[in-house]
C-alpha cells in the first residue's frame, strides 16, 4: 500500500474511532443519568448490578455488545438490564458515526444558519486538493499530507462537537423523563459544553466574530422561543431545563431548523405527558433533533452523489 492509499483510507480509520467514542461516551452517559440526580459519585463504587450489587466486569461493559452478548441479563444474578442502557449507547453511537461520516468522509461543514457551520471548510478542501493536484512529483508531499491531518483532526473535533450537543440534549431529556426535574450541575454543564462548542468552531473560523456571534445570537433565540410561549404553564424548574434544551438544539441545528423542531416536541409532550404522567420533552426532542441531523447529512451526501471528498482529491 503506497503513502497515497494510506491517506485514502485514514477518513474511514478517523470515522471508525469517533463512532466507537461515541458509544463510549453513550456508556458514560448512562451512569450521569443514574448517579447524578441521586447524588451519587461518578467513579465509586464501580459500575455493578443494582440488584445484586456484582461488580460488572471489564468485558461485561462493553458498550452495546456486552448487553447483546448478556441477552440483556447481568451475568451473575440473571436480572434482566434495563433496554435503556443499550439504547442510550446506540443513540450516542449513531449520532457520532453519522456526522463523522458527513463531516469527515464527504466534507460536511454544518448545517445552514447554524452557529457551528465551519465556513472556510470547503476553502481548505478545495486549496488542498489543488495542492495534490498541481504536485504530481510529489515535491511538497509532506506538507500536503501534514494539511490533510490537520483538516482530519479539525474534522474529528467537529464532529465531537455535535456529538456533545446531541449527548448534552440525551442526558437532559432522560434525566427530565426520570425525576421531572433536573439538577442544576446538569444543566451548568450542558452550559459550558455549548459554550466550549461554539469557541471550538470560532477557532475553526479564525474567530471570525461578526457573522458567528450574530447567528449565536439568532439560534439561542430561536431556541428559547418555544419555552418562553409556554411559560406561565410550566413550573419554574422545568422552564429552566427547556430554556437549556432550547439553547443546545438551537445552536445544534439553527434558528430556522430548531423552532418547528421544538415547537412539534412540546405539543406531542404535552399530549402524551396525560397518557403516560412522564415528561416526554427532552426525550423527544433528542429523537427528532437526531432524525433532523440525519436528513441533513443525508441530503448533502446525496447532492455530492456519495463522492468521498479526499478520495476524490487523491485520484485526481
Amino acid at each position: 500500500m503506497d503513502s497515497d492509499q494510506a491517506f485514502t483510507y485514514l477518513p474511514i480509520i478517523y470515522t471508525c474511532f469517533v463512532a466507537i467514542l461515541g458509544a463510549c461516551f453513550g456508556s458514560f452517559l448512562n451512569v450521569v443519568i443514574w448517579r447524578v440526580p441521586e447524588k451519587m459519585n461518578l467513579s465509586y463504587p464501580p459500575s455493578h448490578c443494582p440488584k445484586c450489587n456484582a461488580p460488572i466486569r471489564a468485558y461485561d461493559n462493553i458498550p452495546i455488545v456486552s448487553w447483546l452478548l448478556l441477552r440483556g441479563k447481568c451475568r451473575s444474578c440473571h436480572a434482566s438490564i434495563s433496554v435503556r442502557y443499550p439504547l442510550v449507547e446506540t443513540f450516542s453511537f449513531l449520532c457520532a458515526l453519522i456526522v463523522a461520516l458527513a463531516v469527515i468522509c464527504f466534507g460536511w461543514n454544518g448545517s445552514s444558519y447554524s452557529a457551528l457551520a465551519w465556513d472556510g471548510y470547503s476553502d481548505f478542501v478545495t486549496t488542498w486538493s489543488l495542492s495534490v493536484s498541481h504536485d504530481p512529483l510529489g515535491i511538497n508531499r509532506s506538507y500536503v499530507e501534514s494539511q490533510h491531518l490537520r483538516l482530519l483532526a479539525q474534522s474529528v473535533g467537529l464532529s465531537l462537537t455535535y456529538m456533545a450537543l446531541l449527548d448534552a440534549v440525551l442526558m437532559l431529556g432522560f434525566v427530565l423523563y426520570d425525576k421531572n426535574r433536573v439538577p442544576g450541575a446538569l444543566l451548568i454543564t450542558s452550559v459550558v459544553i455549548l459554550l466550549a462548542s461554539f469557541l471550538y468552531v470560532l477557532y475553526l473560523n479564525n474567530f471570525s466574530l461578526n457573522r458567528l456571534t450574530k447567528l449565536l445570537a439568532l439560534s439561542l433565540l430561536s431556541g428559547c422561543a418555544v419555552p418562553a410561549l409556554f411559560y406561565r404553564t410550566t413550573p419554574r424548574a422545568i422552564f429552566l431545563t427547556k430554556l437549556t434544551l432550547g439553547a443546545l438544539v438551537g445552536v445544534l441545528l439553527g434558528a430556522f431548523t430548531s423552532f418547528p423542531i421544538l415547537l412539534a416536541c412540546e405539543l406531542l409532550a404535552r399530549v402524551f405527558q396525560r397518557k403516560v404522567h412522564k415528561n416526554l420533552y427532552g426525550v423527544t426532542v433528542a429523537l427528532l433533533s437526531l432524525a433532523t441531523l440525519v436528513i441533513v447529512t443525508f441530503e448533502y451526501v446525496l447532492q455530492r452523489n456519495f463522492a468521498p471528498v479526499f478520495l476524490s482529491a487523491y485520484g485526481s
